[in-house]
């Protein structure tokens, strides 16, 4: 967490719908790129760790007010700019169906990068790879 981050979080509960949307769009967005990178790079990306903690931060509050989370296979709906520079997303603002248990795709990418370093010793595209191949994976299905 960068110096002011704190005083920033402690206020989220007067930011609007809108501005929680547009945090939790850009926090996905930058994960979505240090991955990318992985492939790019073939190597792991010094700052993943931090970009997946904002995600999983920005999810929870958005969930927490009634939205349902966005499906992550960005390369048939990827996340757009609009020509005012705003984030946008097919998606996005989409409550929560009733009863409906809210997924937590931030939670299952930290535990898998978890379980990839803790196997492998690094994270690059080969080690993920390897590891969504074995049998180890099956339990990133189950929420924490």
């Amino acid at each position: 967490m960068h110096s002011w981050d704190w005083v920033v979080w402690l206020f989220r509960r007067f930011y609007t719908d809108q501005y929680v949307a547009q945090r939790y769009l850009l926090a996905v967005a930058l994960v979505n790129d240090a991955m990318s990178y992985l492939n790019v790079a073939g190597g792991y990306s010094v700052d993943i760790d931090q970009r997946l903690t904002r995600w999983n931060r920005w999810e929870k509050e958005y969930v927490k007010r009634g939205y349902a989370t966005l499906d992550c296979d960005f390369d048939e709906d990827p996340i757009r700019v609009t020509d005012k520079g705003r984030l946008t997303h097919t998606d996005i603002l989409v409550k929560l169906k009733e009863g409906a248990k809210p997924f937590f795709a931030s939670d299952m990418i930290i535990k898998m990068v978890n379980a990839v370093r803790t196997t492998y010793g690094e994270v690059t595209p080969t080690t993920i790879k390897k590891y969504l191949e074995s049998e180890e994976s099956e339990d990133l299905d189950g929420q924490s």
